[in-house]
């Protein structure tokens, strides 16, 4: 429920934290099987001090023993039962994460996706919270980041595709009086860029050698990948547009769901002669209030502060 509730959010970026989510659900249920299981063993073996037992006088002490252990073995095959269920349902739809790269090409229940698109795994290897692919095999890792090489490629394509096209559009028409250094900056375009091969694996080798920043700031906060990027963008020119592609999709369609919801709450019987436009306000208002009002106080509180510290203590002092 923890990391269900995390994925829904909307004010940061979710579907980049599915990978380590999946994984670490996994891990657990497997860690809580194979710990029931060893205590169960070990309770069956420990031997029982007949002494220091209180048993009822109306059967024999080894009876009521018997019945003890048959009423906790009963129990811990149920719990067993059901987390080996979880687990293999589990499975069924995530994939057992040995093969991620692959494991969404075969079907599930109800002949859905199994696994993780591939499109999440790539997300989880742009965002510099998640880059490591922890809980993802080494065999996946190169697989995924093949493909990204193979996305910058294209990307790199046309963006120089767009830099030549935006030259040409760029030549002084005929009549039109040019500079007298305009050969200056034609000579240092002469300049050739990498090939698209080399500059893309400088950015990916350049980024995977980078520090992993935290998912939560000190103040429990989510930070911010597409920040980092921005920051970034002259370092890794490519790399921060396929970035920005990927890491803007929701994990889940939960904040969607949440638009509709206001949107069913806004348009209701009694208010059917709404336009479309007063309708699409109204639910715009409703959801980004509180973002608002929240930015405005950040604001207010902030131009406050630069406020006082720009103030001369000897015009505040008391004559």
């Amino acid at each position: 429920m923890l990391f269900q509730k995390i994925l829904e959010g909307e004010k940061y970026v979710t579907v980049s934290l599915v990978p380590y989510a999946i994984f670490q659900i996994r891990t657990e249920l497997t860690a809580f099987i194979a710990t029931t299981e060893a205590n169960a063993i070990t309770a069956r073996q420990k031997p029982v001090d007949m002494q220091t037992q209180y048993f009822d006088n109306s059967n024999p002490p080894e009876e009521q023993q018997a019945e003890q252990e048959h009423k906790e073995d009963k129990e811990i095959t149920g719990i067993l039962e059901l987390a080996r269920k979880m687990l293999q349902d589990f499975n069924l739809r995530w994939g057992n994460g040995l093969n991620v790269w692959i494991e969404n090409e075969s079907r599930g229940p109800r002949q859905r996706q199994k696994g993780l698109p591939k499109s999440v795994l790539i997300s989880a290897a742009l965002d510099p919270r998640t880059f490591s692919l922890v809980g993802i095999p080494v065999a996946d890792r190169e697989h995924i980041w093949k493909a990204i090489a193979i996305k910058l490629q294209r990307v790199s394509s046309m963006s120089r595709l767009q830099a030549t096209s935006s030259t040409f559009s760029s030549e002084p028409t005929r009549g039109t009086q040019t500079s007298l250094f305009e050969s200056l900056y034609v000579h240092s375009d002469d300049i050739q860029p990498l090939p698209v091969e080399e500059a893309v694996d400088n950015e990916i080798a350049t980024f995977r050698r980078e520090s992993q920043i935290k998912v939560e700031d000190e103040n429990g906060e989510f930070n911010n990948p597409l920040e980092w990027w921005k920051t970034r963008e002259q370092q890794y020119p490519l790399m921060s547009k396929l970035a920005r592609q990927y890491l803007c999709c929701p994990a889940t369609s939960a904040p969607s769901e949440r638009i509709f919801s206001s949107a069913g709450l806004t348009i209701t019987a009694k208010r059917t002669r709404l336009k479309p436009q007063h309708a699409s306000s109204l639910v715009f208002l409703h959801n980004y209030c509180k973002r608002f009002v929240s930015l405005e106080s950040r604001y207010v509180d902030s131009a406050s502060e630069s406020e006082s510290d720009d103030e001369d203590p000897q015009d505040t002092a008391i004559v």
